[in-house]
């Protein structure tokens, strides 16, 4: 059978997926953790996104994660924020929670439009204080939990 489908459906621009940065990132945390933290990334429903109506994307097409902080010494986990793609990968949207958001002096639905804003507005949302508070209680928790 004759093959109809274009060569360049396969061919692409070395794109990388907001999923597999956020894999990523979430590894680097239990790295630099020693995994006494862990990130973990999951697919959620859109009752479980953190935010209200997303602009632009159809929600029959739209992909939600959210990145959580885990300790699981501790059994705890925290939802640090939520995304909402399309399959088109960009625009997405990074739901912060409010504290976070007027920290960084955001909006709660921060829109991204490429993968080198959603690396820039990644790394401040790791390095805000909020951030920093809740790796390091969790950090001291778990070792208190350890030396028991």
């Amino acid at each position: 059978m004759r093959d109809l489908w274009p060569k360049s459906i396969v061919e692409t621009a070395r794109l990388i997926s907001p999923l597999s940065i956020l894999k990523e990132q979430a590894a680097l945390l239990g790295k630099k953790t020693s995994n006494i933290l862990e990130g973990l990334v999951m697919p959620i429903s859109y009752e479980e996104t953190l935010l209200g109506f997303v602009k632009g994307i159809n929600t029959d097409e739209a992909l939600y994660y959210a990145f959580i902080i885990t300790a699981p010494t501790l059994s705890y986990r925290y939802r640090l924020f939520t995304i909402t793609q399309s399959i088109d990968l960009y625009p997405l949207w990074i739901a912060l929670p409010g504290d976070i958001a007027s920290e960084l002096g955001v909006q709660r639905d921060l829109k991204v439009n490429s993968e080198s804003e959603f690396l820039e507005a990644l790394a401040k949302i790791f390095a805000s204080k909020k951030t920093g508070r809740i790796i390091h209680g969790l950090l001291a928790q778990a070792g208190a939990v350890m030396e028991k």
